[in-house]
């Protein structure tokens, strides 16, 4: 288990275990993950693999609903992420997601921890808690676990030690063990390590500390017994051969004050002379030094990034040579601990520069710069969070009635993901209403660009009211009513419940409050009495 797993699973339980906001980030190369919580649940999740998208789960099991599509996806991304092994993360406080989910948390954190832990981490990091008795709190049961094993844990009462709650778990012991550490963590577990003392989470400042502190306990318990057997002996120097003294006739340790003194201790011996310099000690670390500052695996060789692969296979072969653990057996050990350090930089760079393709691939990315796929899909997932990001400040700035600044964020929204029509459609009529006054063909362009984008939408599942809307308040501000009357027609069709076209709708035909009623719609004729809504559905027959 990496340290770096370890404190993922301790920052996602501690945010859990308080109930707060805010998003963990976790980085492993070019591989990226994102967990998104709200009121210490997982509401989202983010990665940029291929393999951990709805899609492709969707893909892969087609018989399963959307939502436990979103739970395998995020039960998938969250064991990836705790398998990672060199993986870097960060907290970030407050950060909320913007669609959260319904995501079943305990649930998705047992299945990720049963694929990304063995039976021997759970039980190594459970050291303490098995040794220790269990009470459950009352609320453990909250925490969406499967129901067998919520109620085999809810019934602890601190009459069991957490080995005898495993054992008794016969075929399950894993999932009990993931159980009680989740349970642990989430402080719906209690663990009385003594009869004198009582180890709860909530008594410490920091969920990194628990494991500490019990086995803090412990080691006072030990020195304890320690001092009063010195006690004892400093008392009675010569205990007798046969019999002793029974545990009643311990004497406290205020006693020992009136014992004889011990005998003085021997004389520490003499310093050992220091060891002898190694042969190698200079090269290694001249190398050592050399390696440690090198930018990428050619510098690692001490070559061009052009070199020959013989060139490279060669001086590998005398580095490894010159710098294999087993050459310093006799050495120090700091120079041991120096000398496979640096063996490990010169066999992860010969891992890349030994084969051909990686060693190609390798120079695209560290040499020339290039981008992988991986990196690509996560700068355009990003470009599409930005842009949504952008589009929202735009509407707000648009029903405000902030027209010029609304332009600006749509503009953004559609640089950024220019596939987005519906982003496309708003910049457009905001080109329009910028520019209608002081620059008749930009306005005209925009018009165009609009109809081009309804156009367009014609082909997709989703139809844009909203399009239809913006082009008939268009034309109603060119003095075209009948054909805004047309277009807004359109969009209520599409969706009658568009406000936005209503209220131009009601403009037009005068059904605005303290507008006056007009007579004529733009083609000469008189509008109908009752109102706009029967005479666009029709008198009830």
């Amino acid at each position: 288990m990496s340290e770096a797993s370890t404190r993922l699973e301790d920052d996602l339980t501690a945010v859990l275990a308080e109930g707060a906001t805010g998003m963990i980030e976790v980085r492993e190369g070019r591989r990226r993950w994102r967990f998104f919580l709200t009121g210490g649940a997982l509401v989202s999740s983010v990665s940029n693999i291929r393999a951990e998208q709805e899609a492709a789960v969707q893909k892969a099991r087609p018989n399963y609903s959307p939502e436990r599509v979103l739970q395998a996806v995020t039960i998938r991304r969250l064991r990836s992420a705790l398998r990672a092994e060199e993986a870097t993360w960060n907290l970030h406080p407050g950060l909320e997601a913007d669609t959260p989910q319904a995501i079943n948390t305990g649930l998705a954190i047992l299945k990720a921890l049963d694929g990304a832990r063995e039976e021997s981490d759970l039980t190594r990091v459970l050291g303490p808690v098995l040794r220790g008795r269990l009470s459950a709190s009352a609320g453990l049961t909250s925490l969406g676990l499967p129901s067998t094993l919520s109620g085999f844990l809810g019934a602890l009462d601190g009459s069991q030690t957490g080995q005898e709650v495993v054992d008794a778990g016969d075929s399950n012991r894993k999932e009990v063990l993931l159980g009680l550490w989740l349970c642990w963590r989430l402080n719906h577990i209690t663990v009385e390590v003594s009869r004198r003392r009582k180890v709860d989470l909530n008594d410490i400042a920091g969920p990194l500390n628990i494991l500490a502190l019990i086995e803090e306990g412990l080691a006072e318990a030990e020195r304890q017994a320690s001092s009063q057997q010195a006690s004892l002996e400093a008392a009675d120097p010569d205990p007798p051969a046969s019999g002793g003294i029974s545990d009643l006739d311990l004497p406290t340790p205020g006693f020992a004050a009136n014992a004889p003194s011990a005998p003085a201790a021997p004389s520490a011996p003499a310093a050992p002379p220091p060891p002898k310099k190694h042969p190698m000690e200079e090269q290694l670390l001249d190398l050592h030094a050399r390696i440690a500052t090198a930018r990428n695996h050619f510098e690692v060789f001490g070559i061009e990034w052009n070199s020959e692969p013989d060139e490279i296979r060669k001086i590998h072969l005398r580095l490894a040579q010159s710098l294999h653990p087993d050459r310093y057996t006799d050495a120090s050990e700091s120079l041991q601990e120096i000398a496979t350090e640096t063996f490990d930089k010169v066999r992860a760079a010969w891992e890349e520069l030994g084969d051909e393709a990686k060693r190609s691939a390798y120079i695209d990315r560290v040499i020339h710069g290039k981008k992988t796929e991986d990196e690509l899909a996560m700068e355009q997932l990003q470009a599409i969070w930005n842009a949504e990001a952008s589009f929202k400040r735009g509407m707000a700035a648009f029903n405000a009635g902030r027209i010029t600044q609304a332009h600006e964020m749509f503009s953004t929204a559609t640089e950024g993901d220019p596939a987005q029509l519906e982003f496309r459609a708003y910049w457009a009529y905001t080109v329009f209403a910028t520019y209608r006054t002081t620059d008749q063909e930009k306005a005209e362009g925009g018009l165009r660009t609009l109809r081009e984008v309804l156009e367009a939408n014609k082909e997709q599942d989703r139809k844009l009211d909203s399009g239809w809307a913006l082009l008939g308040r268009a034309h109603r501000e060119q003095g075209d009513l009948k054909q805004a009357k047309r277009y807004l027609v359109t969009a209520l069709k599409l969706n009658p419940s568009n406000a936005d076209a209503q209220r131009e709708m009601r403009r037009l035909t005068g059904g605005e409050p303290g507008a006056k009623k007009r007579k004529d719609d733009g083609d000469g004729k008189e509008a109908k009495k009752g109102g706009f809504f029967k005479n666009l559905w029709g008198k009830k027959k």
